[in-house]
């Protein structure tokens, strides 16, 4: 695990030199902003660099201090990793017969992506919320203030209060949070879990903006 884990940084390197002179072969081209701009943009929004800061690599340590088994922790990883590389490797592919960001691209990137299980869903979301704990990152959406005469201020959340659930699904990150509340039929009310002064508080609120600022906080389970 250790060697690959070496190897998808070791291609990962490369890959940024590679893209940089993509990059400027592809702004040379685009001469029109037509059907490039919108294949760009498509592209833009479906990538995602396979190990970065903003998505750090799973590992076994931090699975395990998590609560799972070793021997479970180090499939996980060696089949995330397997799934990095082949991802790693698209890339580098495309990029060196310059089929980076077209449709062709997109296709197998999807392709690819689609055998990737998302690691909330793989092991659950009580291990989830402790591997986030474990490997430093945050696992609460806080709220840091609530705007007057907003959706959140009328249902009686408070700056400070931590947002546990929107609509029954446990909350890990504010992008979450956005995301689910632009789901569902606007303005059908659900149940919005908070924690205040370690105390459950269940609101209702319409979908749609909350009305709030929101920050993170990383808390320790069960806590």
């Amino acid at each position: 695990i250790a060697l690959l884990e070496q190897q998808v940084q070791q291609l990962s390197d490369r890959l940024i030199a590679l893209e940089r002179v993509a990059d400027a072969a592809q702004d040379e081209s685009d001469t029109d902003t037509g059907t490039s701009a919108a294949l760009s943009l498509t592209t833009a929004s479906t990538v995602d660099t396979p190990v970065s800061s903003l998505n750090p690599a799973v590992t076994t340590d931090n699975l395990v201090k998590a609560g799972l088994d070793r021997e479970l922790a180090a499939d996980i990883v060696r089949r995330r990793n397997e799934i990095d590389m082949k991802l790693l490797e698209l890339r580098d592919r495309a990029a060196r017969e310059a089929y980076l960001g077209t449709e062709r691209y997109v296709e197998e990137l999807d392709d690819l992506r689609e055998q990737n299980i998302p690691l909330r869903d793989e092991i659950g979301e009580d291990y989830y919320d402790s591997y986030l704990f474990a490997s430093g990152r945050t696992n609460r959406v806080r709220v840091a203030s609530v705007m007057i005469g907003s959706p959140a201020e009328m249902a009686g959340m408070l700056d400070g209060d931590m947002i546990l659930s929107y609509d029954n699904r446990r909350m890990f990150n504010w992008n979450e949070l956005q995301e689910a509340t632009s789901l569902g039929e606007r303005g059908e009310y659900v149940n919005v879990t908070a924690l205040r002064n370690g105390e459950l508080v269940n609101l209702w609120m319409p979908r749609g903006p909350l009305g709030v600022r929101l920050g993170a906080a990383r808390v320790k389970p069960q806590e």
